[in-house]
């Protein structure tokens, strides 16, 4: 029964020691049965490893620094690169796309358990590379090679992102399926590949929208309306750099704002909330912006909306903006 492996892979993600390439073929198992396309691409990418950066989820791009090694007169040196040379790609210097198979992921994982150092090490392609050559023959040096390091923590990230999305993933289809009073058998495919993108993939491009406005009264007794994000232009999964990431978290600052204006927290809620996410925006805005100081004035502000129920949107959209700031600060 369908039922009975969605059990199995929840079981699966909640162990700590579980192989998750094998839950992995499962879900493509799951896939099948419920002819889901999305599903079974994202599976067998997460297994065999990602072709190009089409399709690559955000949660595979992360943190990296890069470093050079060239040759200037009679000695070779090391040199640590604070950002691209070719614009916009600026970000390129700091930012790391992995395409591994989840695997491999798991086995550096595992050897960076065993030795203290680096993990993975990936070479600038060559466009990059040829336009830092220019710069060091300018000054008299030879370039050799130009890298990004990835440390063991944000490969972690990544398996922790698959499976944690995964595994809402198969919680809600299970809910799904009980709303409908059917063990999966009467979901619709839209619904599921909905899912999938919405969840796991978090591709809003390819989501059925169900726009739900919530209704509550002002201190005058008038009624208000509130929807998250009704511009739409509040879009943290199709970040790709550190500024766009600024402007997107100006957006929700904005969307804060709003909220507040039209009544969904109290006075002493409001304010606090404004205060947490206008210092989470000039801690971003900063050239010296500490990740872990963004981050805390962002979770402030989720737990200052945490109560609100018309701001469930809200809630979900400052829970991106953390993961998002993850990545790229």
């Amino acid at each position: 029964m369908t039922i009975n492996l969605l059990h199995q892979i929840q079981g699966e993600l909640v162990e700590s020691n579980n192989d998750f390439s094998n839950t992995l073929r499962k879900s493509l198992v799951l896939a099948s049965r419920l002819n889901s396309e999305a599903l079974k691409m994202w599976a067998r990418n997460e297994l065999n490893s990602y072709q190009d950066s089409a399709n690559l989820p955000d949660y595979r791009k992360v943190p990296a620094q890069s470093y050079s090694n060239y040759h200037t007169f009679s000695s070779v040196s090391v040199h640590q690169i604070s950002r691209a040379p070719v614009k916009p790609n600026f970000d390129y210097a700091y930012q790391a796309e992995i395409f591994a198979g989840m695997s491999s992921i798991e086995d550096m994982i595992r050897k960076s358990e065993r030795e203290t150092s680096t993990v993975l090490q990936i070479d600038w392609d060559r466009p990059m590379f040829d336009a830092l050559s220019k710069i060091f023959a300018k000054q008299g040096g030879q370039l050799l090679r130009a890298w990004k390091e990835v440390s063991s923590s944000s490969l972690v990230q990544i398996a922790d992102s698959a499976k944690n999305r995964l595994l809402d993933f198969v919680i809600e289809l299970e809910n799904l399926a009980a709303d409908s009073g059917d063990q999966l058998g009467g979901l619709q495919k839209p619904d599921v590949e909905n899912l999938v993108n919405r969840i796991i993939l978090r591709n809003p491009e390819f989501v059925i929208q169900e726009v739900k406005t919530m209704t509550i009264f002002d201190q005058r007794g008038q009624n208000v309306n509130y929807q998250y994000n009704a511009a739409g232009n509040i879009n943290f999964s199709n970040v790709k750099n550190r500024n766009e990431l600024i402007g997107q978290l100006e957006r929700l600052q904005s969307e804060v704002e709003n909220a507040i204006s039209t009544g969904q927290l109290d006075e002493d809620a409001a304010t606090d909330a404004s205060y947490q996410m206008t210092k989470a925006v000039q801690q971003a805005k900063k050239e010296d912006a500490q990740q872990g100081t963004i981050i805390k004035h962002l979770k402030n502000v989720k737990g200052l909306i945490a109560g609100a129920a018309s701001l469930a949107g809200l809630i979900k959209g400052v829970s991106e903006a953390i993961e998002a700031v993850q990545n790229f600060f």
